[in-house]
Parts: C-alpha cells; structure tokens; sequence
C-alpha cells in the first residue's frame, strides 16, 4: 500500500531532526512542498525531498539555484536518474520500499541511508565552487575532467560518465577550476577551449577548423597528450597547425557506451526517437503522434540511452543523438537545420563522419520552421545504420588511467559520524572528571547556596527587564500600526490609480523577459530614480548630477515607449511605505506625460524580485537573450560590475567599453560614436544608470539594439549567492 501524505511528511521531518541531531548541520528546514533544504558552506543550498513513486519512495535531490544545480548535476553523473515529472530539475538517487518505511528497524536504516547520501552530496557540490572560485584539493579518487556543465545535456555527461564506469574515479569538472592539473579533456567539440598546459586528451574533437585567436592560444600550450581525437578532421588542424604529436587513434568514446551500459529492454516496436539538440527544441511539438518520442536533451544519460536504444530508428539534429543510436545499432538520419545551424555545424559531423562509411550515411536538410509538420515516418524510411572503419578496442585500449569499479552506494557512501548526544555525554563526564580534580568536594558543597543565592538575584533582575522590553515593545507595536493605517488610507487613492494604469498597459515580468527574448527591440528601464530627475530640477544621484538636457531626454524617452523596436520599463508596484510615497510625489504629474497607447514592459526584470520569484527561470530566460550575440558592456570606468558567468556564458563573446566613473550623462556623444562601429547582429548591455536609460534610446535610434541592465549581477548574486542588494553595494569595485 503506498505511502500516504502524512507519512511521507513525517518521514521527511525525521531526516531534518536527524540531520540536525546526529549531524550537528543546524541550517535545514523543510519548505510547504516537502523540499528539505540545507545550505552548504561554499555557497550552495541543497534541497531532499521523499515523493511516493507507486509502491516506492523515491528520495530526490537537487540545487536551490543555478549554480547548485551545477553542482549537483556534475556530481551525480552516473549516480542518478532525472525525476522527469516528479519534480523539475531533480534527481532520483534512491528509492524504499514503502514496507521498508512503515517498519521501526527498517525505517531506522532507510534514515541512516538518507543521511550518508546527505553528507556524500554536501561535501561533493564543493567540487562545483560558486563563481569560480578555488575548490577544495582533489582526492586521492578524484580525477580532473574536463566538460561542458552549463545545462543540462546528456552528451556532454559521458565523458565524466565514462571516466568513472571505466576507472572507478570520482571525475571532478575542472571547466570553472584553472587550478587544477593534470585535466583529461574527454568526449566533446572541446579541444578549442583548452586553457591550460598539462592536459590529457582522449576522442575529444574540434569545433572548428583552427584559426585567429584559439589558434594563437594553442600553440602557447605545453605538455599536451594526446591520446585519441574524434576524426581525422581534428587530427589533420592539430598535427599541420599546431605541429602536436597526435597518434592515428579515432572514435568518440560514446561508442563505447554499450561496453558499460546495457540499455533497458523495448517494451514496444516501432518506435522512432526523435533527439533534438537543445538549441532545436523549441521548434519541435513535445508530441509527435503515435510511435514517436521526443527524447528529452536535457535528461540523464542513462535514460537517453534507453530511448535510442529501445527505438527502431533514430532521427537527430544532434551530434551525439547519432552517435549513440551508431553505438547501439540504430539506424539514424542526420536532420540538418540549414537556417539555425549548431556551433561547428558541418566540421564536427564530418569529423565524426570521417569514423564511418560516409556513403552510407543519410542525411536530410530542413528549415527550422519545418521541425512542427515534419513526416516522420516518411523520414524514418530512409535511416541507414553506417559501416564502422575504426578499431573501438584501440580507443579503449588509449583510455589514459588505470581500470577500476564504479560507483556503488552501499559501500562508496560515507560512514555517519559519532552522534553528538553521544559526543556531548562523553565531554560531560571528562568535565565532571577535570572538575573533582580541581575543586574539593566538600568545598564545592559549601559554596553552592552562595552561588544558587546570587544566581536567583540575576534571574529575578533579568526577568523584570524582560518585562519591562516586552511593554515598551507592544506600545511601539500600536505606534507603528497606526502609522501604517494612516499611511494606507491617505494613499490608497494614488495607489489604486498606478494600479489600474499597470494591470492596463504592462507586462509581467515573464512577459517582459519573453518579450525579450522573441523580438529585437532596445529597452530603457525607469524607476523611481530617473523618475524624479525627469520630473524634479533639484534632484541629484551620486553618480549623476540632473541638468536640463538630461531631464528633456528622460522625458522624451519615457514618451517614445511602444515606439518601432523601442520599448520602456515601468516598475512593478509594491504597497510598502517606499512605493507609496514615490507614487503619491510623482503620480499626479507623471501620469499627465504617459503617452496615450503601447505597452510598457517590467522595468524590475533586472532587479533581484524576479530571481526571487522565478529562480532557474528567470535566468534561463535572460540568457536566451544574448544566446550566442556578441555582447558589447558599456559600464562606467572601476564600476562594480561584472558579467556572471552563470547569466552570460551563453554569449558568443563579449567585451567591455568605459564611460566616466560618475557623470556618464556628458559622455554620451562619445560613447554613441563608438558604438555605431560594433558591427551587425552585436548587443549593447547598459549598465550605466539613467545615463544607460537614455543611451538604449538614442542607440535604438541608429539601428543597434541595447538594454539597459543595470547591476543584473548584483540582483543574481543577491538571490542565489546570500550577496547584498544592488544598492547595498559601493558606486565602484
């Protein structure tokens, strides 16, 4: 009989006190959804759940933030399946019989369990530091690996899979550690961002030919081994371009999957797989009728795995979509988006092409906006299962550690400390023991009444204290809620008016983040700041002094909202004393230069409220906004700025252009020259306060799409790192 609610809660509530209890870890407390949550030293929160899976309980397990989940996805490669519908973003690490639960011993030890999990996963997230920072020193069965972890993606998961099936080794990203050496880069177009000497390479491959920069940065590498490529497409740049000793090696190590990994039996026939790569998925239906599935890109290894496996054809727009349908005798077809190419397109399927007999290879060009009505079945006729031509026992054979065993739980968790009640009586009794040393008995005895009398006298005084803070407190108590009334009341009509004119004319937050992402339009925020410099001569911020062409210029960009490829925040409304009292100043004159139609977009889509009320989100939302653009920063000189890899490592590149430290204002005609040479399809990102405001406009004016950002940083580091608020921080860093 499965678990009911109550039970799965209490259950739950048990782990937290044990946890507490037994772990001595005081930071944890369970949320209205039965989320256990923990933060863990370097930054992270970890978040366990038990969820009723039919006649099992499932423990689940996954980070409260970007960069938690990082963490946790890097350290559960191989160790877990995705939870699916379950609950998003986690991972199925375990699972109880509900017998097992119900049963006083047996419940006992499922808890034990659940807590040596806890501790395995609290000391394995420091692996992934926050930003970048130093990680701890790697273990004695640790190895430095190299992947690609800025979503979740099962093809970039089988290099580190593969490393601890094949050696036993604990494989710890090095992508965000420079610190770390040797690093093996395994699996992967990765070879072009190596950036350090000391490397292993084993069937990794290029993205690209070599040229310009990443070439120039290669041939600056020392003690470089090779131990197998991809193809002959990279072997060819390294050797001719970089003179490197690459032995004629080949295959991507996903070919060796089937020798680790028997994938789950088909419970059907016929089946199609269809595997888009992560940058197609939203060209695709999440159905594709009877017959058909769409892999989920973003799931576990394993579960892909079995996808493909189980399916009489695979049709892929990815690169290891194919290659593991080749591994596991699938026959594929190579479905090319000729207009939404993926980054090295033709390169890195020729390289893996160059593996097999390529004229036995199928391959079918479509348009992106085709993927919806596709014929699948039509398609499905004319997959092909390639020849071969590389020996998979000499790729193998070039795997550069030693064999081992792979994760087991049972043994490889770690043991649970001695629990502090017991820890506690052993420190009691040793202080019962130094104290009869140190004091007679029978003095101790005659200064006892002593110490009780005195004792009672400083209870007695902090009792009546206490007392008299309690009532002190309840009269302010009264004061403030009668301030509060009053405030209230005297501007509840001013409030209701913002109100009626923001429910009529802007967007949400995802609205307005969605907004940005699907059209090409510039963005200037307005708050409370810009505000009252646009309406009040004599009001200044300490980075920019007001001055009439300043006003003018707010006041003309404010009215140009909704205009062609322009668009302006208006901020979200709050009802505590702050907002009131900016409304009830500015509304009465502000409302009389709001122009007459268009919508306005959420100026706080760049402020920490929009982290803090849709997470994972919300981030994911902005970076698909600079998805592979050339990013152009405009920041003032020693701003505090800085451009969080977990918001903008989905862009192409990105540089930076300084204004004045303070002043920005005066700078402006300068800074428009030189960004009207950023070249086409470039993003200008403004962090610049109201100078930033007018600038997205007078840029937009000239054909170049600029958003005014602000300290977007600051907001994320806020919500998901415990840093201060944005206006918490100093002007300059």
């Amino acid at each position: 009989m499965p678990l009911v609610e109550q039970e799965i809660s209490d259950f739950t509530h048990e782990l937290q006190r044990n946890i507490v209890r037994q772990l001595g870890h005081h930071s944890v407390n369970v949320d209205r959804d039965g989320w256990l949550t923990a933060r863990i030293k370097p930054g992270h929160s970890v978040q366990m759940k038990f969820a009723a899976l039919g006649d099992q309980v499932g423990l689940l397990v996954r980070g409260s933030s970007p960069e938690a989940s990082r963490a946790v996805r890097n350290a559960l490669v191989g160790k877990a399946r995705d939870a699916g519908d379950i609950a998003s973003n986690a991972h199925l690490i375990d699972d109880f019989d509900t017998g097992t639960l119900r049963a006083r011993r047996s419940r006992s030890e499922a808890i034990r369990k659940s807590m040596r999990w806890f501790l395995w996963i609290s000391d394995a997230t420091t692996r992934t530091p926050v930003d970048a920072k130093r990680g701890p020193a790697l273990k004695g069965s640790e190895r430095a690996v190299y992947w690609w972890d800025e979503r979740p993606n099962f093809g970039d998961a089988v290099g580190p899979w593969l490393v601890q099936a094949m050696s036993g080794h604990e494989p710890v990203n090095a992508r965000r550690r420079k610190e770390l050496s040797p690093v093996l880069w395994a699996v992967g177009s990765t070879i072009g961002y190596l950036d350090r000497n000391n490397v292993d390479i084993w069937g990794s491959g290029l993205m690209e030919p070599l040229q310009g920069s990443k070439l120039d940065a290669l041939r600056k590498l020392e003690n470089v081994r090779v131990h197998a490529v991809r193809g002959t497409e990279t072997r060819s740049e390294l050797v001719s371009k970089l003179g490197w000793e690459v032995p004629e090696v080949y295959g991507d190590p996903a070919l060796l999957l089937p020798r680790f990994y028997t994938a789950k039996p088909a419970a059907q026939s016929g089946r199609i797989a269809v595997v888009p790569h992560y940058v197609h998925v939203k060209h695709l239906p999440s159905s594709l009728g009877d017959g058909s599935v769409v892999v989920d890109v973003a799931s576990d290894l394993e579960s892909v795995v079995d996808t493909i496996a189980q399916a009489d054809v695979c049709i892929s727009t990815s690169l290891h979509g194919i290659i593991i349908a080749q591994a596991y005798g699938v026959p594929w077809i190579w479905l090319r988006v000729v207009d939404h190419p993926l980054g090295g397109d033709a390169f890195k399927f020729r390289d893996f092409f160059s593996t097999i007999d390529d004229s036995q290879a199928s391959t079918v060009a479509v348009k992106a906006s085709e993927l919806g009505t596709l014929d699948i079945e039509s398609l499905a006729s004319r997959a092909t299962l390639p020849s071969l031509t590389i020996a998979l026992d000499s790729l193998e054979s070039a795997f550069p550690f030693a064999r081992g065993e792979g994760f087991e739980a049972e043994s490889d968790l770690p043991p649970l400390p001695t629990p502090l009640a017991q820890l506690s009586r052993r420190a009691r009794r040793r202080a019962s023991h130094v104290k009869s040393r140190l004091v007679p008995k029978r003095e101790a005895d005659l200064l006892q009444p002593e110490l009780i009398k005195a004792l009672s006298t400083v209870a007695s005084e902090l009792k009546q204290s206490n007392r008299n803070t309690q009532r002190l407190l309840a009269e302010v108590g009264k004061q403030n809620r009668t301030m509060e009334a009053i405030r209230l009341e005297s501007t509840s009509g001013v409030m209701t008016a913002v109100r009626e004119f923001v429910n009529e004319r802007q967007l949400t937050m995802i609205e307005t983040l969605e907004h940005l992402v699907e059209s090409e339009n510039s963005f200037s925020r307005f708050g409370d700041g810009e505000f009252r410099l646009m309406l009040r001569s004599d009001f200044n911020l300490r980075f920019q002094s007001n001055s009439r062409p300043l006003q003018s210029e707010l006041l003309a960009t404010f009215r140009d909202a909704g205009r062609d490829r322009f668009d302006v925040g208006f901020p979200q409304i709050f009802g505590d004393a702050h907002w009131s009292g900016v409304w009830s100043e500015l509304w009465p004159e502000l409302k009389s230069n709001v122009p007459e139609t268009g919508a306005f977009l959420n100026s706080h889509v760049t402020r920490p409220t929009v982290f803090e009320q849709y997470g994972d989100r919300a981030v994911d939302l902005w970076r698909e906004v600079w998805r592979d653009r050339d990013i152009v920063f405009v920041t003032g000189a020693g701003s505090r700025f800085a451009a969080t890899p977990a918001l903008f490592s989905s862009a192409r590149s990105t540089r930076t252009v300084s204004s004045l430290p303070v002043g920005a204002y005066d700078d402006l005609d300068r800074l428009v020259e030189e960004l009207s040479e950023v070249g086409e399809g470039a993003l200008v990102l403004l962090a610049l306060g109201p100078a930033g405001t007018v600038l997205a406009r007078r840029l937009a004016l000239i054909g170049i799409r600029a958003l005014d950002i602000g300290h977007i940083s600051d907001s994320y580091h806020n919500v998901f790192s415990g840093g201060p608020r944005p206006e918490s921080r100093p002007i300059r860093s």
